[in-house]
């Protein structure tokens, strides 16, 4: 990627993440370094997209990753919240995040699950949602006469008000999945409005979006050779899930009730941590293979290295 015109490997810009994250999780723990890293990944990744995530964690001095299909961690924390063991028959986990759309078919593999099939679009969710409710105040603006205060958020002198419009969208979303209206203040400079959005027009304007998920999980269930009354369970994972209209739109579709815990944000992460350690030996070996050095730096090979050297104390891991 670009930054400021100059190029920064992507495995880099990872490792700042979990660098500022690391310490901040450590702090409830004493300050103690994390013994053991977890890191969730969508199901399709190949090999060389994972290989990011393991020079990333190599880069921020954490210890080499257990990698997790994020469908078979929300799954396990489903079935562990729901008292279950792994379902014995096949499940969906349906994961509309902030920017990309994902749905497996899993189905019980030993004391675990194992993906059948999957789908995914990028980009769709939470910011394509955003966008839309950003139009329905642009349209409400000009009816209203006002499209000269819109006009003042184009262009480089507009950046600071855009950001604060689009912090005033994304918390209309919020308040529209427990209200039916919710207000937007547009303010540029000295000028300024109040915009009304309702929940019927937000649902209208993401129906297509919804619509294309439901083809998407369609797909996966007929590339796994699943129909949707065969579900023993269909899982809501993502933020954009708190959305009243996703739920209804499954249930009306598919006619599946789809399931939903508390807070449906920290599914995956926290599923990651009760799902069997498995590192993945052959990862590993094309890292540090000099036939297949990728994308990475010299440092992503020394990981292989470091990692081969240091056997797991877990009987079974798979190493």
């Amino acid at each position: 990627m670009l930054l400021g015109g100059r190029p920064v490997p992507v495995e880099d810009l990872v490792a700042a993440v979990l660098s500022h994250v690391a310490p901040r999780a450590a702090r409830d723990f004493d300050g103690a370094p994390p013994a053991e890293l977890r890191l969730t990944h969508p199901a399709q990744w190949a090999d060389w997209r994972c290989q990011v995530l393991v020079a990333a964690a190599t880069g921020a001095g954490l210890p080499p990753p257990v990698l997790v299909p994020e469908p078979v961690a929300a799954a396990t924390y489903y079935a562990h919240q729901g008292g279950d063991s792994a379902a014995p028959g096949p499940i969906a986990v349906y994961d509309l995040g902030g920017g990309t759309f994902d749905v497996a078919v899993l189905e019980g593999e030993g004391a675990g699950f194992a993906v059948r099939a999957q789908q995914m679009l990028d980009p769709l969710g939470g910011e394509a949602f955003d966008a839309h409710l950003l139009e329905v105040v642009h349209e409400a603006l000009e009816a209203k006469g006002l499209g000269a205060l819109w006009s003042r958020f184009q262009g480089p002198e507009g950046l600071r008000w855009r950001r604060t419009l689009l912090d005033e969208v994304r918390q209309a979303k919020h308040v529209l999945s427990e209200e039916l209206q919710a207000d937007v203040a547009v303010q540029a400079g000295e000028d300024s409005a109040v915009v009304s959005v309702t929940r019927e027009e937000f649902n209208r304007r993401i129906t297509p979006d919804l619509d294309r998920t439901i083809d998407a999980t369609r797909s996966a269930l007929e590339t796994a050779r699943v129909s949707a009354s065969q579900l023993e369970r269909l899982y809501l994972v993502g933020g954009s899930c708190f959305i009243p209209a996703v739920s209804e739109t499954i249930t009306r579709e598919l006619g599946v009730r789809p399931a939903r815990f508390l807070d449906p944000k920290t599914v995956t992460a926290l599923g990651a941590l009760g799902v069997a350690a498995k590192r993945r030996p052959s990862l590993l070996r094309a890292l540090g293979s000099p036939r297949s050095p990728g994308p990475l730096t010299q440092r992503c090979r020394s990981t292989a290295r470091i990692c081969h050297n240091q056997p797991d104390r877990r009987p079974g891991s798979g190493w």
